[in-house]
């Protein structure tokens, strides 16, 4: 659970503070991380699965600026930056 941690007290909300002015009167903003967790009693082991979830919809300067932060902070892949995500779904979509 460490970058469930990573992402809530620390990168949430420097996300937050450098992105605030961009988000702002945008129709969707949110960025979220989400984990499934599974146990599998035959091997006595437990797995777990990251997702980044990204979805802005708003003006394209304001969308620019808020995905080039997010990718200066978290990556762009899944596996950059010390990030551990299966996945990352992104929805950047101008309006």
């Amino acid at each position: 659970m460490t970058q469930m941690d990573k992402f809530r007290d620390e990168t949430r909300v420097t996300l937050q503070t450098d992105c605030k002015e961009q988000a702002t009167g945008l129709m969707r903003n949110f960025l979220v991380c989400t984990l499934s967790a599974s146990y599998d009693p035959k091997t006595e082991s437990w797995s777990q699965d990251y997702m980044n979830h990204r979805v802005f919809v708003g003006a394209q300067d304001k969308l620019d600026a808020i995905k080039a932060k997010i990718n200066e902070v978290m990556g762009e892949k899944a596996g950059e930056k010390d990030w551990s995500f299966t996945g990352i779904n992104a929805q950047f979509v101008a309006r």
